[in-house]
């Protein structure tokens, strides 16, 4: 992800075999039609609720002219709405800075490419996992505050047919 441009950029996945990157372009391309959201964590069993789940009726990702702008809508679920912060930002990396803070690049501090706000983040699911308290690395805000990478991090979209 590191020095790839923003188009080659990516969405993050960890399996067995190692990491994948779908690429923000993909993503656009399979949200043009109607899309939802589904993301699930799973904390290691020492947090309330042991496992979280969002839904959003709505989400899609925007074409590489709007820097592929998130839009997502219509939560229901058990810990809060991380991505309500997120909704409408553009995609950050390191090297395109689109977050609005002023004092640094969010992708950089924190360790992955997402759709900052100014603020950064309620949601990071393309941080890094650590397993010592840290701020920089996943997190669902609600629930498991900055300072804790749960075990499970998932998200998967659907189109609505």
């Amino acid at each position: 992800m590191y020095g790839l441009p923003l188009r080659q950029c990516c969405i993050y996945t960890v399996s067995p075999t190692g990491e994948y990157w779908l690429g923000l372009e993909t993503l656009h391309l399979l949200t043009t039609s109607p899309s939802s959201l589904w993301v699930h964590i799973e904390s290691f069993g020492d947090r309330t609720p042991p496992t979280i789940d969002a839904y959003y009726d709505v989400f899609s990702v925007g074409n590489a002219s709007t820097n592929y702008r998130l839009t997502v809508s219509g939560f229901t679920g058990n810990c809060g709405d991380s991505l309500a912060l997120h909704n409408g930002q553009m995609f950050t990396t390191i090297d395109q800075d689109n977050d609005g803070w002023s004092a640094d690049n969010c992708a950089m501090y924190y360790k992955g490419g997402f759709w900052y706000y100014s603020g950064c983040h309620k949601a990071h699911p393309t941080g890094r996992y650590y397993p010592e308290a840290s701020g920089q690395g996943l997190a669902w805000y609600p629930c498991y505050e900055y300072e804790y990478s749960p075990k499970v991090y998932i998200l998967k979209f659907k189109r609505n047919l």
